[in-house]
């Protein structure tokens, strides 16, 4: 068979495919790959090019500081509030159980370089758990497992004399207190986040009789207890008076049944029938002869209510009759359902400030269960509807209205805010209808998105069922005014989909709702939105090493085009939102890539490298009363990787050293200097990711947070080499070709000399090692090249390339023969030396048939 000289080019490369066999690979994917993905800033944006370092921007190695001991838990959260460019935008840091607060973390749109030191608690006791935020209007809602809370800008840049109590708010603190009833009509749901509501009589006509107004308390099924009342828009300081206790008419009791001798220094005495005194949110306890409905002596509390007319010189009663009151029953204890007021006028508004108790939450039954029903939980959950609301862990916007989720003792229950008297929505409004149910068994709601016209609802994997639900908005239908005030939106649901279920991520990834599974990420094709109900894969290409991540634990961040995934161990799979392709099985998926050690060392030090120059050393050194000969070692830099570093002071100049044998066996000290680089310690991995302005964050378990440096960039928006650090330590940037027979599997080939080519982007200091492998022969280095240009900032020359160019052809020294299939390997150990490849070439003769030997 005649010679023939053929050139196979491996161009347009589209990202890495880990779930294919290394032979059968598409060319123009990677077979490996690591820190590595498409720079679209960069004028050379077709370059598949080493991922940008990071760098530390706030950590807990600054607790014991001026500015306190904290921030060293495990990062649980990043929030960030936005606010002017005036310092009012802040980083709220969740680590432990602390919240950490860091303000104008963004100068002139730009991240600014670092915020250590800014950061002060507002909150010490919040969930030491994941907590997830979203933006509404001009704050960041936050659900954490333990309470629902909000985050506020100031209204000022922060200083360290101002008051962060604003910052954070709790829900239940600053609950939207409802009014129930107006004019005896319903009229707003109760709160599920208060036990607080407001009564309205619009207009109190008085008796023309007896000039005093009877006030029937709407028949609502919860013991009320006043705490005050507004009548005539003031506020009226109450004074409490108690009925004379038997056998001793000078004793009050508190609620908790302890006796006040002094109740209050104002105390006017009335007849002899009692005493007044002003004791605020109290009740006094009364013995009455006999209960109006049973006849039985009954012991209980009674609220009498009283305020003080300053211009007639006068109290008025605002009071329950002594005479003619009226009182109902919840289990054994009386609670009021009249009120008197004497001396009303006419046209005058009275509102009713009360409390009832405790709501509970029940999934089932209609108003009154919801308030008062005993749940029957499988897990004996007998909770509070505050405790249902603060539980909540999954948190999303849709409709103008937040929706909470995620409460384990809840698995099917979802809740949502509500409109309140000034007609906007009030994130602090949970009413009690506000619920929605998905599916009926244990298997755990846990993730929520919204898609323009959809709120969709994921489960775990069901057995039976859907997993998937849709509800979609619409005002509320009835005739009837009532129900339509109590509740205006509703959220009717669709049937899902069932067998695919989400394991804990969820969102809308530029109009491609997407979501964790199982066996990958998953979307919800266009088709399934508008009501065919259909999911489609997305992560074929790295499903091999996807699916065997702690998907549970996994974090989502959408960022420069990019979906970044964040798995537990300190890795991250990108998705490319500009890539995408039709894959054979149907349906468009992402082009992917992959970065791995995303996270910090603890106790790391600084590494040091053989000296090749004596500089004045001297030619022996005592340690330790035995004297060693000095020695360097020559050749290209080599770093140190173990032996104490030892230290010696000849005049002012300290020599540092490290005592090794050298290739005769002989114990010498080997000179050596320290680098800016760390090596060694603890690895501690990210475990958040949040995107601020165009960067990409992450908190650590180590309580830092860092940022990568994609805001580094020189003049052609390339970043600048010294970007290219994690955390002043080197990380490995590569990848690998497909093994590639170039379709001619019964033929051996050999490569033509120096036909290799590589081309790269125009980094300085740029040193790439090849490896190659065939099927002849194992995996090993055949050459390293410079693919770099050139930049006198960089002092060490052996790793230096002498091109003026943005654009470095490399010529690599590998000639392997007689081989069938063949494998090349491109990979740097990056410390301040990307790369960056655009194409690479090489040409091959055919040698004959392959034969089995």
């Amino acid at each position: 068979m005649a010679e023939a000289t053929y050139t196979r080019t491996y161009r347009d490369f589209r990202g890495v495919d880990f779930s294919s066999k290394r032979s059968e690979c598409d060319p123009s994917r990677f077979n490996y790959l690591i820190n590595m993905w498409r720079d679209y800033h960069s004028e050379q944006g077709a370059a598949v090019e080493t991922s940008p370092g990071f760098r530390r921007i706030a950590g807990h190695f600054f607790a014991g500081t001026l500015f306190g001991t904290h921030g060293d838990g495990r990062v649980n959260g990043l929030h960030y509030v936005p606010g002017k460019d005036d310092g009012t935008d802040i980083l709220v840091v969740h680590a432990g159980k602390e919240l950490i607060v860091h303000d104008h973390v963004v100068e002139n749109g730009k991240l600014k370089e670092s915020i250590v030191g800014l950061g002060r608690i507002i909150a010490g006791d919040v969930a030491d758990a994941p907590s997830r935020s979203i933006i509404h209007r001009d704050a960041v809602y936050v659900a954490d497992g333990k309470e629902f809370f909000c985050l506020k800008s100031p209204n000022e840049a922060l200083s360290y004399k101002t008051d962060l109590t604003e910052v954070f708010r709790r829900a239940t603190d600053h609950a939207y207190v409802p009014t129930t009833y107006l004019n005896g009509q319903p009229y707003e749901q109760r709160n599920m986040l208060t036990d607080e509501f407001v009564e309205v009589h619009e207009t109190i006509e008085p008796s023309n009789e007896s000039e005093e107004t009877y006030y029937i308390l709407d028949p609502v099924p919860y013991p009320p207890r006043m705490l005050y009342a507004v009548y005539n828009g003031n506020k009226i300081p109450f004074y409490k008076r108690a009925p004379k206790p038997s056998g001793d008419s000078g004793v009050f009791y508190d609620e908790a049944g302890n006796e006040i001798i002094n109740p209050s220094s104002d105390v006017v005495a009335d007849g002899g029938d009692g005493y007044y005194g002003e004791v605020a949110f109290g009740r006094f306890r009364y013995v009455q002869a006999g209960d109006p409905i049973t006849g039985e002596a009954i012991y209980g509390w009674l609220d009498w209510l009283y305020y003080y007319d300053s211009a007639n010189k006068k109290y008025v009663t605002l009071s329950i009759s002594e005479s003619e009151w009226e009182i109902g029953r919840s289990s054994s204890n009386p609670y009021v359902t009249a009120i008197k007021i004497d001396g009303a006028e006419g046209g005058k508004k009275l509102e009713i400030h009360g409390c009832a108790d405790p709501q509970k939450f029940s999934t089932v039954g209609q108003f009154k269960d919801a308030m008062t029903g005993n749940p029957d939980f499988s897990d004996g959950y007998t909770g509070t509807a505050k405790d249902a609301i603060n539980g909540c862990t999954l948190i999303c916007e849709f409709d103008g209205r937040i929706f909470l989720s995620g409460n384990p003792h809840l698995p099917n229950s979802v809740f949502y805010t509500q409109r309140d008297l000034t007609g906007y929505n009030n994130p602090f409004y949970i009413g009690a209808y506000n619920y929605l149910n998905d599916g009926t068994g244990s298997t755990p709601i846990t993730a929520m998105m919204a898609t323009p016209t959809q709120l969709i609802v994921l489960k775990k994997d069901v057995a039976q069922g859907s997993s998937i639900y849709y509800h979609y908005a619409q005002d509320n239908p009835s005739d009837d005014k009532i129900t339509v005030d109590l509740q205006p939106r509703i959220y009717p649901r669709e049937n899902g989909i069932a067998g695919i279920g989400c394991t804990g991520l969820a969102c809308n990834f530029r109009d491609d709702p997407v979501f964790l599974s199982p066996y990958g990420l998953e979307a919800i094709g266009k088709s399934a939105v508008n009501l065919e109900r259909t999911v489609v894969h997305r992560s074929s290409m790295v499903d091999a090493k996807l699916i065997n991540e702690d998907l549970s634990n996994a974090r989502f961040a959408e960022w420069d085009g990019y979906l970044c995934i964040l798995v537990p161990g300190g890795r991250m799979y990108l998705a490319d939102s500009r890539q995408v392709y039709s894959h054979k099985t149907g349906g468009q998926q992402y082009e992917w890539y992959y970065w791995d050690d995303i996270g910090v060392y603890t106790g790391s030090h600084q590494r040091y490298v053989y000296l090749t120059d004596r500089y004045g050393a001297p030619e022996e050194v005592e340690v330790d009363g035995k004297t060693y000969p000095t020695a360097v070692i020559s050749g290209d830099e080599r770093f140190v990787e173990d032996g104490d570093i030892k230290e010696c002071a000849v005049g002012e100049t300290t020599y540092k050293y490290v005592l090794q044998e050298d290739e005769s066996g002989q114990m010498c000290a080997y000179l050596v200097d320290a680098t800016d680089e760390y090596t060694g310690g603890t690895f501690c991995e990210a475990t958040e990711l949040i995107s601020v302005g165009g960067r990409l964050l992450f908190g650590c378990s180590d309580g830092t947070v860092c940022v990568f440096n994609t805001d580094k960039r020189g003049d052609n928006l390339a970043m600048e080499p010294e970007s290219y650090v994690h955390l002043n330590r080197r990380y490995l940037s590569g990848f690998a070709t497909k093994s590639d027979d170039l379709g001619r599997a019964n033929l051996v080939k050999s490569t033509i000399k120096n036909s290799l080519v590589i081309a790269s982007k125009g980094f300085p200091y740029s040193l790439v090692t090849v490896e190659v492998r065939t099927n002849a022969e194992p995996q090993h280095e055949c050459d390293k090249v410079y693919a770099g240009e050139y930049d006198s900032a960089h002092t060490s020359f052996a790793a230096l390339a002498f091109n003026p160019t943005n654009e470095c052809i490399a010529v690599v020294r590998e000639r392997e023969k007689r081989w069938v299939e063949k494998q090349l390997f491109f990979y740097t150990e990056c410390y301040e030396s990307p790369f960056g490849v655009l194409s690479i070439t090489y040409d091959y003769k055919v040698a004959g048939r392959y034969r089995d030997k």
